[in-house]
């Protein structure tokens, strides 16, 4: 299969959610030193959650956007054709990390709290956190998405 022509890509790694993930790993050190197997058990656990959101790319092709964590994680993608809006917006910082159900819908984010959110046909919303945002709708607004 051919690999797409993306129109958009970037990656933004999550460096805060590893900065959490590192000093649950010193905690847990720390906590757990007497007790062998569960700390290993934990420490292994924690290298898997950071390898799955070490990091988050966002593409855009000719028909779709899409965006995955770390290596292919939790990989999804939306028509364009689906996309009524796109707008910049900040996220709320008690929303944490990772994949959220929030008030406004399904959040996708590893650091920061810069995000797009996309609006569909349902009136569903999806916030994606990136810290390209302006270049990112500046790339939805040549595939005539209305931008906010």
């Amino acid at each position: 299969m051919a690999e797409p022509i993306y129109h958009y890509r970037h990656k933004q790694q999550g460096t805060a959610l590893l900065i959490v993930l590192a000093l649950c790993g010193i905690f847990l050190i720390v906590a757990t030193h007497e007790h062998i197997v569960v700390m290993n058990l934990s420490l292994a656990l924690l290298i898997i959650i950071a390898t799955l959101f070490s990091s988050l790319t966002i593409y855009l092709t000719h028909d779709k956007i899409g965006w995955h964590f770390g290596l292919k994680f939790w990989h999804k993608t939306i028509p364009l054709s689906d996309i009524t809006s796109a707008r910049l917006i900040t996220t709320k910082w008690y929303y944490g990390l990772g994949i959220r159900l929030v008030p406004s819908g399904w959040l996708y984010i590893v650091s920061g709290n810069h995000a797009i959110e996309l609006t569909r046909l349902s009136g569903e919303k999806i916030t994606i956190g990136t810290n390209d945002g302006k270049h990112l709708l500046k790339q939805l607004k040549k595939h005539h998405i209305k931008v906010k």
